[in-house]
């Protein structure tokens, strides 16, 4: 099975809440901007159950315009330490 973070981010995020006070309806990806050539945004306003906006982004990352990066520990890091 293919584990892609950011699916299951996006999966939590959506469906992650209680049923009882999910939201009806579908999600359409049609609406959403692209920020740069596989990532989208978009943002939802609903009133059901209550007043809330949503901001969700969508990452491909198979995508081969994108890279990814993290940061390097810190010049001070000592063998055994836990960093964040």
């Amino acid at each position: 099975m293919n584990r892609n973070p950011a699916s299951l981010l996006l999966f939590i995020v959506l469906f992650g809440t209680n049923a009882s006070s999910a939201q009806d309806g579908q999600f359409d990806w049609g609406q959403s901007d692209t920020l740069y050539p596989g990532i989208q945004f978009i943002r939802i306003k609903v009133t059901e159950p209550r007043k809330l906006v949503i901001c969700v982004s969508r990452v491909d990352t198979q995508s081969d315009r994108l890279t990814f990066h993290t940061t390097p520990r810190r010049d001070e890091w000592k063998v055994g330490e836990v960093e964040t």
